[in-house]
């Protein structure tokens, strides 16, 4: 990823692992008179056998219940909601099983699964708000009618008026704003735990588990309130729905799952001691075990009520009659644009007394703000079946695919939101991108997830045998070599751009634009990543990060395309730092294989980054001097001072890598080197 971090590897571990013992190690114990250790190997071997089987029982239930709706999504109104409340089922069961499995990581699967409760809830709000209409407007005449109600206790003393606009939208945002919240607490939490001020069995003000909490706890009390208060507004009109079952099935889940953690982590607290660590677990980690692994079990009790709960009868139509393809309505499910529709309607609504002007009532038919339009993409129409012997049929599919795939970017794009912001912080170009920017950097953190497993097929106990820290820097490698190669191939065209070529400062153009779009993409992950390890890594990788980004993200004002792209060249010299790094981990340090990438690194770094990259610079800086006019000044200086920073450092890291070169490869290993060759 960045140069520094090829010095003084010199084969050894890139850090100690701060960890005592791994998940993997509990399986390393040697027979022996240790009686005490044999049978905690045999508890955890039981313990991930039942996890593991409770786990898979619960995701092939809800699986075919899953399908059972997406083969007959009749009314997608309805079945959206209705598979993302299913979708809790097998979230649930996998992530406590990798809890348990991996006992240490427990902490992040946690959060991402609180994270997805918060979507589950408002799934199930808003399946109740459809049962009664299908738009706002059907929902609040049907709520006109009711009267002489109370708001529900502790504030039963206050009247309630359920077809008032006030109450409608503050119920619906006592639901969304948990939707906002909990992924915010799920990124501190992250953050927190890997910098080591999490400290989950503590409620110490001075870490962040106890605002984490308290934030928390507030959030879905308030979300859960307003559920409650809702469903007793409207229960007696969705009777045929049976909304009591339902209600109970997430509820239970929500309570059970909140519960049992808090009783268990108190068992374990410091003042109780009924739970304590043993040689191979530390307290917290029996309390992540105990708390996976109980879930992992009542899951496959919820698979089962949640069939009952939630059935696909009601939804069912004669055979032969066309049918939404079940990859469509999966795909649909999973577009979450409708609750974020939500989410700036109700803003919009509270801003309105600040903003004098009132938002429009929403309307996800007809298509919010009269630009968007969720379920034009997927309905219940006629409309060709696949045949699975028809080429030609099956490539229309695909085509409808794709074409529904573009609909939602195209809607994610039109948001009015993401386009006001773009024009706000000076990115106009940015607004058609943004999208893929974000689900880029996912993607690259989805390579550093999937890159162990791969490297451990083609390394096999090379890799293995590899530190917890050392595998976690393997991943990163791997990312930073796909982005490399990718976008150093994809950024040559640039230089031949018309465009950019009459305008070299302000020109832009749209392929351009997307190869900026993968580094961006790129840079952002790098740094999260940066930032999150700073520790280890220091303070230069997140300066270098973040003058990468903004000197990128500046090309959507637009400008510096075309320089841009001369930078993007430096990326050639990270392929072989990434090798000499592997060749260190796979014990060929000193190799000749590793000196003759040594040669080709050090060449090429001398060419593209300092060389070329000072001549580039030069060059930028003479272009923005006689058009200084045209560049604001605060821009003007922000280049400047972000070159400047990427050069240096460049400079910097080119010094230490001739000095780890000359340490590594005596002067003999290296003319004895170029003889051969």
């Amino acid at each position: 990823m960045h140069a520094l971090e090829w010095v003084g590897t010199n084969g050894t571990a890139n850090g100690d692992n701060a960890f005592q013992t791994g998940s993997e190690d509990c399986w390393a114990v040697i027979h022996g008179s240790d009686n005490l250790a044999w049978y905690q190997f045999d508890a955890h071997k039981v313990g991930w056998i039942i996890a593991g089987s409770f786990a898979l029982a619960a995701t092939i239930v809800s699986g075919f219940h899953i399908a059972a709706h997406l083969k007959h999504y009749t009314i997608p109104r309805q079945q959206r909601h209705i598979v993302r409340i299913i979708l809790m089922i097998p979230i649930y069961s996998i992530i406590s099983f990798l809890s348990y499995r991996f006992y240490r990581e427990a902490p992040y699967y946690t959060a991402v699964r609180d994270c997805y409760e918060a979507f589950a809830i408002a799934a199930f709000y808003m399946l109740m708000l459809q049962y009664i209409g299908d738009s706002t407007v059907e929902q609040k005449q049907s709520m006109r009618e009711k009267r002489g109600l109370k708001w529900t206790f502790p504030l039963n003393c206050y009247s309630m008026n359920p077809s008032g606009r006030r109450t409608f939208v503050l119920l619906k945002w006592g639901i969304l704003q948990y939707v906002i919240i909990s992924p915010l607490d799920t990124l501190v939490t992250i953050i927190a735990h890997a910098n080591g001020v999490f400290c989950p069995d503590s409620m110490r003000p001075k870490y962040a588990h106890f605002w984490v909490a308290i934030i928390d706890f507030i959030s879905i009390t308030v979300a859960m309130y307003a559920l409650v208060s809702l469903y007793r507004v409207i229960k007696d009109d969705i009777s045929e729905h049976r909304p009591f079952l339902k209600f109970v099935a997430i509820k239970l889940i929500v309570f059970l799952t909140f519960w049992e953690g808090f009783v268990i982590s108190w068992l374990g607290s410091n003042n109780i001691h009924v739970i304590e660590g043993t040689k191979y677990w530390t307290k917290d980690n029996v309390v992540d075990g105990l708390t996976a692994l109980i879930i992992c079990i009542e899951m496959v009790l919820f698979a089962a009520l949640f069939l009952k709960a939630f059935p696909v009868a009601p939804y069912k139509r004669p055979e032969g009659t066309h049918r939404t393809p079940m990859r469509r309505a999966f795909v649909d499910s999973l577009n979450f644009i409708d609750f974020f529709l939500e989410i700036w309607y109700v803003i919009r609504w509270l801003l309105a007394p600040i903003t004098h002007r009132p938002p429009q009532e929403p309307d996800t038919e007809k298509g919010r703000f009269g630009r968007m339009d969720i379920n034009g993409a997927v309905r219940y129409n006629p409309g060709k079946n696949i045949d699975a012997n028809g080429a030609e049929e099956v490539s229309d599919a695909i085509a409808g695919e794709m074409s529904v795939l573009a609909t939602y970017y195209q809607q994610l794009v039109g948001l009015p939101a993401a386009q006001s912001l773009c024009s706000l912080i000076g990115l106009p170009k940015l607004a058609p991108y943004w999208p893929a920017l974000l689900g880029l950097a996912v993607f690259c953190q989805a390579i550093r997830l999937s890159s162990n497993a791969l490297s451990s097929l083609v390394f096999g106990a090379k890799f293995d045998s590899l530190t917890a820290r050392q595998k976690y820097d393997w991943g990163i490698r791997v990312v930073s070599q796909v982005h490399a190669l990718v976008v150093v191939v994809l950024a040559i065209p640039i230089f031949f751009k018309e465009e950019l070529l009459r305008d070299t400062l302000y020109g832009f153009d749209n392929y351009a634009a997307w190869v900026y779009t993968i580094i961006c993409g790129y840079f952002l992950w790098d740094i999260c990543v940066s930032i999150s390890d700073r520790k280890k890594l220091g303070l230069g990788f997140v300066v270098h990060a973040i003058a990468s980004f903004g000197v990128y993200i500046l090309s959507f004002r637009p400008s510096l395309q075309y320089y841009g792209a001369s930078f993007i060249m430096f990326e050639a010299s990270t392929i072989f730092l990434n090798i000499n790094w592997w060749l260190d981990k796979l014990g060929m340090t000193g190799s000749r294989l590793q000196l003759y990438n040594a040669f080709a690194l050090l060449s090429l770094y001398l060419f593209v980054r300092i060389i070329f990259g000072t001549a580039m610079s030069y060059y930028l800086f003479k272009d923005l001097s006689a058009r200084g006019t045209e560049t604001p000044a605060v821009l003007y200086y922000f280049y400047r001072i972000a070159n400047h920073a990427i050069l240096g450092l460049s400079y910097y890291w080119f010094y230490l890598m001739i000095s780890a070169v000359r340490r590594r490869f005596p002067a003999k290993v290296v003319e004895k080197a170029k003889k051969v060759a």
